[in-house]
């Protein structure tokens, strides 16, 4: 019993220690761990890692582990290792770290850590967007990308402060450098002055390209030139709105203005250019007023004022210049313009064609102006002259000069052809002058069956581009200065169609009208984009058939489509000299055909018409050679050769029936 007491007696004096000892171990470890020491703010970027020291401070043995929580797991991406964590940035943004001490969690400390875009790097390719016109746009890159319509896509929204909840359907992609591409929108959906356009590429950097602007139709720099008559101390008054010579729906401001004389004040105010005041001297007197738009273009609005007197005769004759085209296409034909005052205000004009170019003297014209033609095709400055009379007044006469600047004009051709090199024929090409001004010539053409093509321009700088069915290619910026060869390569198959009739030749195909795209091209070949497509086309053709055909298909490379036709014969006529009475029931054509036993001129009339005949006459080769859809009867005259065989059409085109006797003779 006793040993029964003294072992109790033992084991609770152990309890005792051992309760004081955890007691105290508890006490003394709060009181080790001094501090946790951090950074209070990091900043990281997408992709990046940045490591940032984690000091617990303690005394003794006390552990100075300690765990991390992020708040936002998608933002960061956190790494604890001994005495440090690494922070990656995954996603912009805000993101809480909270640090607790694993001896005593009721010490912690939190890091704000700010996620930020990844900044770009120099090796990372770059893009510019600009608007070419209304849904035309080009992006450019600072390295050549292989770009498609599966890693380009483009959203719109009307207000800036709005979201991107339209995405803008990409026609047409296409480029000649892989650097700069030109881009035609879908009109799915409108786009007008103000829209914001957001163009976002995948797959080229590691992270998208997204490149936003602002819409507005653009401009091309121009010259727009106003002249007016007025009197010696005639009171002006005159004023023009500044947005008639900017960029269609923007404002402008004058930039600048040079030229005003003496005598007339110049404000510009509420959108408008207003000149007032008098002149008080005879003479020629040009203001330049130059217009910028909210985009930088800016236009020249020149205002020319033409001031005579009583006893002073003012003439003002602008210089001219053309270009001469070239290469057998044609030489250039224009016309001088002069303008005259003073004196009474009636005169004699008389030009004296001393360097060959002038065709008769001037004529007036309803506004008091002086106008006459001139043909040349030889290259230079010429100065014509010519003499103003006053009618009322002796001896108060003038002589002056005109001026007209021949240049030749420069050769730009080329081919055009599919995605599978095959020649396009009927492709537009342009050549855009980047300003525009008074002495323009026509700069475009059509490609021929062989996908050739040629236009003549005047030495400048041209965007010169090919386009068929909304797809294009350009290139820009290209400053014309000799002779030069551009080809286009379209992204276009070449779909042939044939005929499931014999009658009919493919060849005598006419305009193809997809239901839902319309227009798509004309003859046997049409050039399209990959895609399906419901066509028909229909039209009267040679020798006397009208038809109707109609096919579907789907696109994906070269390919020949077999056209369901029907085929209608149409009245026909075998002809020969002498008088014939023809009589339509219905608004249609009739076909005559004549082959005249010898060669030379033949007249081809009609009389005794009820309504209102045309006529049109076609050789075998069915190249129009004479027409007259003149009022009332035709007549006309043709160079016809022995032995060959020539169409004579004639239509009716009141569509009531009507009745004509038709002559055929040779003169």
């Amino acid at each position: 019993m006793r040993s029964i007491k003294k072992a109790l007696a033992i084991f609770m004096a152990l309890a005792v220690v051992i309760s004081t000892i955890t007691a105290f171990d508890i006490t003394t470890a709060s009181a080790k761990l001094k501090s946790i020491k951090v950074a209070k703010k990091v900043t990281v970027a997408v992709g990046q890692t940045k490591t940032v020291k984690v000091n617990v401070k303690t005394t003794g043995k006390t552990s100075k582990k300690f765990t991390v929580k992020a708040s936002k797991k998608k933002i960061v991406k956190v790494t604890k290792k001994k005495g440090k964590i690494e922070i990656k940035g995954l996603k912009a943004g805000t993101v809480k770290l909270t640090i607790k001490s694993k001896a005593n969690k009721k010490k912690k400390k939190t890091i704000k850590v700010t996620v930020k875009e990844a900044a770009v790097k120099d090796t990372d390719v770059k893009m510019t967007a600009k608007q070419v016109d209304s849904y035309i746009f080009t992006l450019t890159f600072s390295k050549a990308v292989n770009l498609s319509v599966s890693n380009l896509s483009a959203q719109i929204k009307k207000i800036k402060s709005g979201n991107y909840v339209h995405t803008v359907k990409i026609e047409d992609l296409s480029t000649t450098d892989n650097k700069v591409y030109t881009v035609v929108l879908s009109d799915n959906i409108y786009i007008s002055d103000g829209c914001i356009i957001r163009f976002t590429v995948n797959g080229v950097n590691k992270k998208a390209i997204i490149q936003e602007l602002e819409t507005y139709f653009p401009d091309r720099e121009r010259l727009s030139e106003k002249v007016y008559i007025v009197e010696d101390n005639q009171i002006i008054e005159k004023q023009w709105d500044i947005d008639d010579y900017t960029a269609s729906n923007s404002y402008g401001k004058v930039k600048s203005v040079s030229g005003i004389p003496a005598g007339l004040k110049y404000n510009s105010e509420d959108g408008t250019i207003n000149l007032k005041g008098t002149i008080g001297k005879t003479g020629v007197f040009t203001i330049n007023f130059v217009i910028e738009d909210e985009k930088g273009t800016s236009n020249t609005l020149r205002i020319v004022f033409v001031a005579g007197n009583e006893y002073e005769l003012t003439v003002y004759c602008p210089k001219k210049t053309v270009g001469i085209y070239q290469n057998g296409l044609y030489s250039y034909k224009s016309f001088v313009r002069a303008y005259i005052s003073g004196g009474s205000g009636s005169y004699t004009v008389k030009a004296y064609d001393t360097v060959g170019i002038f065709d008769g003297d001037p004529v007036k014209d309803d506004d008091g102006i002086y106008d006459w033609d001139f043909n040349t095709d030889t290259i230079g400055t010429k100065t014509g002259i010519f003499t103003v009379e006053d009618d009322n007044i002796p001896n108060l006469k003038k002589n002056c000069n005109a001026v007209v600047e021949t240049k030749k004009t420069i050769l730009i051709n080329g081919k055009i052809t599919s995605a599978t090199g095959k020649p396009i024929e009927g492709a537009k090409v342009c050549a855009e002058p980047k300003q525009y001004g008074e002495n323009q010539i026509d700069n475009y053409s059509y490609s021929d069956n062989n996908g050739d093509y040629k236009i003549e321009v005047l030495e400048g700088t041209y965007d010169v581009y090919s386009n068929i069915n909304n797809v294009y290619s350009y290139v820009y910026d290209k400053k014309i200065t000799s002779n030069v060869t551009i080809n286009f390569k379209l992204n276009l198959y070449t779909v042939e169609l044939k005929s499931n009739d014999t009658k009919l030749d493919p060849k005598s195909f006419k305009y193809w009208d997809d239901e839902d795209i319309g227009r798509i091209g004309e003859g046997r070949f049409l050039y399209l984009k990959p895609g399906t497509y419901n066509v028909k086309s229909s039209g009267d053709v040679f020798p006397a058939m009208k038809y109707d055909a109609t096919a579907q298909f789907t696109v994906k490379g070269d390919m020949t489509v077999l056209a369901k036709v029907n085929v209608k014969e149409l009245k026909k006529i075998i002809v020969e000299e002498g008088d014939y009475y023809i009589e339509v029931t219905e608004d249609e054509n009739i076909y005559c055909m004549f082959t005249p036993k010898q060669t030379g001129i033949y007249n081809i009339s009609s009389t005794n018409s009820t309504g209102d005949p045309d006529v049109e006459v076609f050789d075998e080769d069915v190249n129009l050679m004479e027409e007259d859809f003149s009022y009332g009867d035709f007549n006309v005259d043709v160079t016809m050769q022995q032995g060959k065989t020539y169409y004579i059409i004639y239509n009716e085109c009141e569509g009531t029936g009507n009745s004509i006797t038709l002559h055929i003779g040779k003169n």
